[in-house]
């Protein structure tokens, strides 16, 4: 499965391509690659079929937030949405790149990580 989990600026994103080329986008990648605003930021732990994979926005601070089976992903913590793109404008999304690929979604409540812990 080639597939990104994550969140892009409506304003400046085209769908007619893989998500993370973009610019102002932030994805968590199958590879185990996290893409940060067009750069890969480190490698982290490869997503297969059955895993659960998450990603949020704390809006009070821009922080990002990755997540793999209900644990955050280390080293993220320090990773922001750009200054310049407005709260309002981002959406969440799934690229995938492969013909009859298929996900499941879950936008909340019951969320693996629990939220009180950030």
């Amino acid at each position: 499965m080639l597939a990104f989990v994550g969140f892009a600026d409506k304003n400046q994103t085209s769908l007619e391509k893989l998500i993370p080329s973009n610019t102002c986008t932030y994805a968590y990648g199958w590879s185990g690659t996290c893409w940060v605003d067009r750069s890969i930021k480190e490698s982290r732990v490869k997503f297969a079929d059955g895993d659960t994979v998450g990603c949020g926005v704390n809006l009070a601070n821009q922080q990002l937030i990755f997540t793999q089976n209900g644990r955050r992903l280390d080293g993220t913590n320090s990773w922001h949405i750009s200054s310049s793109v407005p709260a309002d404008s981002l959406f969440p999304f799934v690229s995938l790149a492969d013909y009859g690929d298929k996900i499941s979604a879950n936008f909340g409540p019951n969320f693996m990580l629990d939220l009180a812990t950030l």
